[in-house]
């Protein structure tokens, strides 16, 4: 069981990485593609190989600043009826079981489809260390997601 916090988990992968002298290795993959249960395999492969950082990519309709790959292994795994919530419940194990902290990157109207509340307890307590949303006003009230819903925060 892991007992410290998202951010302090993060913090300790660059820490680790500097201590070695080397850049911390932050490797994305799209959650849900090809299929959910191949995305369970590659991020354990990704952790298996060394990842300091995975970022889950969580499919959403309108990636177009992702570029072209990125984009389409998004819709393919939107047609698939891939979601947040079956992604936390599927990388689960994996992210809960990892030395290396998961990160979830989403357009913020990911969460607040879900719910800002929701999402980030479901992806708290599927081992979801940190979030990345691109496109949130960093001065939103639904954006502060750590002292509003008693996670830490820290912006990069």
């Amino acid at each position: 069981m892991q007992t410290s916090t998202g951010t302090q988990r993060i913090l300790a992968a660059f820490t680790r990485a500097q201590a070695e002298h080397r850049a911390a290795l932050i490797a994305f993959m799209t959650a849900g593609y090809p299929d959910l249960d191949t995305s369970s395999r590659i991020a354990q492969a990704i952790v298996d190989a060394g990842a300091d950082i995975v970022e889950i990519g969580l499919p959403f309709s309108d990636p177009i600043a992702d570029g072209p790959v990125i984009a389409e292994s998004m819709h393919e795994a939107l047609a698939r009826g891939c979601t947040p919530k079956r992604v936390f419940e599927t990388l689960a194990p994996v992210m809960q079981g990892s030395a290396a902290p998961f990160v979830s990157m989403s357009s913020i109207s990911i969460a607040e489809r879900m719910g800002v509340a929701q999402f980030v307890e479901a992806a708290a307590n599927a081992g979801v260390a940190g979030f990345i949303a691109p496109d949130a006003d960093p001065e939103a009230s639904d954006c502060r997601c750590g002292r509003r819903h008693r996670r830490d925060r820290a912006s990069l």
